[in-house]
């Protein structure tokens, strides 16, 4: 073997092959390469033969033409790759017979098949191979319909009885098939392409496969079998897919009131439009789905009110006051249903404002009082729920519909939330509740959007507010931006300069901090630079002038 690979590489091999035998296999591709560049002609023969490395080998094959040589690779090379690229060389079609009948790897025999023409090879193969991936792809060949329905009927495997079935249209064949064959799949199959109405009924009412039977409801097409099945059948899937399909009322009307399974009487309730038969199911039946499905579709208001405040289901109460107009019922509903989202339909349909009052300051759920309050204009409701509600929602809810300007300035001032607080600072116009805010806040924008409007309203008196701003410990903390601190310096000098009173100037420069301010902003994951940050950093001098000198001689940095 030694001095076989050492005349291979000799002969074949490049320089830097024959210098070092022990080649790193990293440049596996680089020999690869060269020998293809090198072998021709008789050589590439011998290569594909007996080259001991099997990736020479298949490299020599690509290159090869000859069919005999091509067939005695692919029948004796002990490399199964080697053998595969023979195969789909090979396009003599009596080598391939005899690739596709003596090859002992199936991969090999199976690719051959898929290269054959010939009938009475393939409907050999199909019948004697002992693999089923070749018979497989023997039937995948085949047309002759005799060949396919003997594998349908007779393969032992189910994937070939299924591909034979696929390309099957004999009806009586898929018939067989549909009724008899041991595996769901292939029966399934075969009743997806049946057309018969009287055999898809029996594999409907019989197959021992939920997927089957339903496969055969699909297909079925005949009102009167469809009722059949739909009374019959033993099987709730069955009934329930039949169901959906029936048109006829009062077919439906008797499952809908007779049906054991609450599923298919769904169904059919959801069809149903016999006033007198939904009134009954939606009073009458034990599961709350079905009556749900009933009330939604009744129009009767006596039943509804019934329903809506005597049922002993949530879901169907409320479906029911959905459907209602009455108020009175609505209004009980609002103020006594024990279920959140029953009360919550009724007060979205009110417009009484009593009701909508006790709903929006009593009712224990955070929800109806929110929906109450957003259909009430009463401003005084309003106050108490944006004043004193324990729940957020309720109370941003309230500041956006409130008007009153001291309770806005309350809540500016008090609320523990920081949207509410910048809600109700949108709103307000007080010069000193401002003031307050834009001094005193938690939160540093809220401050800065307060000394802001403030500036517009009283500059002076946004003077203070604004300065403080200009804090290090702030900037350092990220609190505002490089932009945010050079807009307020840019206020700070128009308030200074605007002054002639010394007490104001020197309260600006009391609060203002001057010096350089340095702000870095980080960029991380740049394109390229996923593991990189890019930190950009700007600066800015701030100043005010002395106060003893005088207003044109002021400058600035």
């Amino acid at each position: 073997m030694r001095v076989l690979k050492q005349f291979f590489i000799n002969r074949f091999g490049p320089v830097w092959l024959k210098e070092n035998r022990e080649a790193d296999p990293k440049l596996k591709k680089e020999q690869l390469t060269a020998i293809r560049a090198r072998i021709s002609g008789k050589s590439v023969i011998d290569a594909a033969l007996n080259a001991p490395e099997s990736y020479v080998r298949k490299a020599a094959v690509r290159r090869l033409k000859d069919p005999e040589t091509l067939m005695r690779i692919a029948l004796n090379d002990s490399d199964e790759d080697v053998s595969y690229s023979a195969v789909q060389r090979l396009s003599d079609e009596e080598r391939l017979k005899s690739v596709a009948l003596k090859a002992k790897n199936w991969k090999i025999r199976g690719e051959a098949v898929r290269k054959i023409s010939d009938p009475e090879t393939l409907k050999f193969i199909a019948l004697n191979d002992k693999d089923s991936g070749v018979r497989k792809a023997a039937i995948e060949r085949i047309t002759d319909p005799e060949e396919l329905e003997h594998a349908a009927l007779n393969d032992p495997d189910e994937i070939v009885r299924l591909s034979a079935v696929e390309k099957l249209t004999n009806q009586e064949t898929l018939k067989i098939v549909a009724m008899n064959d041991p595996d769901w799949m292939v029966r399934g199959y075969a009743v997806g392409k049946l057309t018969n109405q009287e055999t898809l009924k029996i594999v409907a009412m019989n197959d021992p496969d939920w997927m089957v039977r339903g496969h055969a409801i699909d297909n079925l097409v005949d009102p009167e079998t469809l009722k059949f099945v739909a009374l019959n059948n033993k099987d709730s899937g069955v009934r329930w897919t039949a169901a959906k399909k029936l048109t006829d009322p009062e077919t439906l009307k008797f499952i809908a009131l007779n049906d054991k399974d609450s599923g298919v009487r769904w169904t059919a309730a959801e069809k149903l439009t016999d006033p007198e038969t939904l009134k009954f199911v939606a009073l009458n039946d034990k599961d709350s789905g079905v009556r749900r499905t009933a009330a939604e579709k009744l129009t009767d208001p006596e039943t509804l009110k019934f329903i809506a405040l005597n049922d002993k289901d949530h879901t169907v109460r409320k479906a029911a006051v959905e459907k209602l107009d009455d108020a009175e019922t609505l209004r009980t509903a609002a103020l006594n249903d024990e279920d959140r989202t029953v009360r919550k339909a009724a007060v979205e349909k009110l417009d009484d404002p009593k009701t909508l009052k006790i709903a929006a300051l009593s009712d224990d759920n955070y929800s109806v009082r929110q929906v109450a309050l957003e259909n009430l204009d009463d401003q005084e409701v309003i106050r108490i729920a944006a004043l004193k509600d324990v729940d957020s929602n309720v109370r941003k809810v309230a500041v956006e519909k409130l008007t009153d300007q001291g309770a806005l300035n309350l809540v500016a001032l008090n609320d523990f939330y920081e949207n509410i607080r910048f809600e109700a600072v949108e709103k307000i116009s007080d010069p000193e509740t401002l003031f307050q805010v834009a001094v005193k806040d938690k939160e540093v924008w809220i401050r800065l959007f307060a000394a802001e409007k403030l500036y517009e309203i009283d500059p002076i008196r946004a003077a203070e507010p604004l300065a403080r701003l200009l804090n290090p410990r702030l900037i350092g903390n990220k609190s505002i931006d490089y932009n945010q601190a050079v807009s307020i310096a840019d206020k700070i000098r128009k308030i200074y300069f605007s002054q002639t009173d010394r007490e104001t100037r020197l309260l600006i420069k009391t609060h203002a901090r001057h010096g350089t301010f340095t702000f870095h902003k980080r960029f991380g994951g740049l394109p390229g630079f996923e593991h990189v940050d890019y930190i950009e950093t700007k600066s800015f001098h701030f100043d005010l002038p002395p106060l003893s000198a005088d207003r044109e001689s002021d400058e600035c940095s």
